[in-house]
């Protein structure tokens, strides 16, 4: 799988649990794993180029499969909160050109400019949170600053707008229970349902944005499980 970590566009590594130990542990369970260091929204930088990076990094990845012992291997693409939103934007630009990855991993993804309402359920989770991970505000700024000259209604920059492409691949939605990127995960699923796409989605009741960073927690090693179930399926 390639992979690419979150940390609102304007942060993280892939020295970060959310990356490294990802990919780390998902290898133990036999998915060999590329994590990809995209460039951050920074100093000028906004989108294409993050999408751009990931793209290179698929492309890359697929040619080198059988160099590296891994010839007819299933190459999956996926990615956890903005990483999330870059794979799901990539993954359509895939599609488009019709050589769409396996299928999609997306954890607890930003995947639309404007965050959905939330459902009377997720609203009750929300009041539980103390100390969120994910300030809705923050998350404004950043989406912004990352979708730079192309805009917040680009259909790849935020692939919850626009049309779903044909023969796009398999996808599952990993959400955070208390998260309010968790009505983004859902909508996009129900979209991707409705264009007759296969898709599964999960989440574990008590769970916040940014597990896949804690692999100290119960719900960090919950949320690997269900990712290797899935592409080993």
């Amino acid at each position: 799988m390639v992979w690419a970590h979150g940390g609102a566009w304007v942060g993280g590594s892939i020295d970060m649990p959310e990356a490294h130990w990802v990919g780390l542990a998902l290898a133990s369970r036999g998915v060999s794993v590329f994590s990809v260091d995209y460039h951050l929204s920074l100093r000028g930088v906004t989108f294409p180029v993050p999408s751009d990076d990931l793209l290179a990094s698929y492309d890359w990845a697929l040619a080198e499969l059988p160099a590296l012992g891994l010839a007819g291997i299933s190459l999956h693409l996926g990615g956890a909160s903005a990483g999330g939103n870059l794979a799901a934007g990539v993954a359509k630009r895939l599609a488009q050109r019709g050589s769409a990855p396996t299928s999609l991993v997306l954890a607890y993804p930003a995947i639309h400019s404007e965050l959905p309402e939330p459902s009377a359920e997720l609203a009750e989770a929300l009041t539980r949170i103390e100390s969120p991970d994910m300030i809705p505000g923050l998350l404004a700024f950043t989406m912004a600053h990352f979708a730079g000259a192309a805009g917040i209604r680009d259909e790849i920059a935020f692939p919850g707008n626009g049309a779903v492409p044909a023969k796009h691949p398999s996808t599952f939605v990993l959400n955070a229970d208390a998260d309010p990127l968790r009505s983004s995960g859902e909508l996009y699923a129900s979209q991707l349902r409705y264009a007759g796409v296969r898709v599964e989605v999960a989440h574990d009741a008590g769970s916040q944005h940014g597990f896949l960073n804690e692999p100290e927690s119960d719900f960090g090693r919950a949320g690997i499980s269900r990712i290797a179930d899935w592409l080993l399926s």
